[in-house]
């Protein structure tokens, strides 16, 4: 048994403690943790593939496309962009996704080279009100 001595206050001494058990806890904790992260990871992925969530992008930019100025319809359709690209770090948050009518989101992405910051140039849809 690996018995450390640790400070103890409240008693007035020292109290010895399983050091093993320690690091057990902590890697324990660990793991929950990660655990508890890919999750959210996951449900935030899956909220933004969510009708809800292009409903809520839509309100945001009031049914406007930010490439070309034009109302994002039914019958025009609609596109999710990611401002910072995921390759590089940006993630599925909706503060992070717009959504483009089909051919403007492919003329975005035809203009700018793969991977190049000028995709970044139109502002996230949450910060448009």
């Amino acid at each position: 048994m690996n018995e450390v001595l640790v400070p103890a206050p409240k008693m007035g001494g020292w109290l010895p403690v399983d050091w093993q058990k320690v690091v057990r806890r902590v890697e324990k904790s660990e793991r929950r943790s990660q655990k508890a992260r890919k999750r959210a990871d996951r449900i935030e992925r899956g909220l933004a593939r969510s009708f809800t969530a292009k409903v809520y992008l839509w309100r945001q930019q009031d049914g406007q496309c930010p490439y070309c100025g034009k109302a994002i319809t039914w019958a025009t359709g609609w596109s999710v962009h990611h401002i910072f690209p995921r390759s590089q770090g940006g993630s599925d948050s909706l503060a992070n996704l717009q959504l483009l009518h089909p051919d403007c989101h492919r003329q975005l992405h035809a203009e700018a080279p793969a991977g190049c910051p000028a995709l970044a140039q139109l502002e996230p849809a949450v910060f448009c009100r």
